[in-house]
């Protein structure tokens, strides 16, 4: 018996891995049900205002609820980009 006490540690490093599986695993099952369809993610379509041009082209008004300006990813400057990128 005493040239097997490496079995104890093994059991308890065995038992912890299962024990994190089953909590993964049961986090899992609870937030699956909850997350969008990936069709939701990947059609995504902002609300633009209404934009007023005149005549020479010139823009005389915005009208919405949101105000926003699609930029491509090339714009954005790269500490926003890091600033994100570090939220997530």
């Amino acid at each position: 018996m005493p040239k097997r006490w490496w079995i104890y540690p093994l059991l308890g490093l065995g038992t912890v891995l299962i024990a994190a599986l089953l909590l993964v695993g049961y986090a899992a099952a609870i937030v699956y049900p909850a997350l969008p369809s990936l069709e939701a993610l990947t059609s995504y379509n902002p609300k633009v205002p209404l934009q007023i041009f005149s005549a020479e082209g010139y823009l005389l008004g915005e009208f919405g609820e949101e105000r926003r300006a699609l930029v491509k990813i090339d714009e954005v400057p790269v500490g926003l980009r890091n600033a994100i990128l570090a939220l997530l």
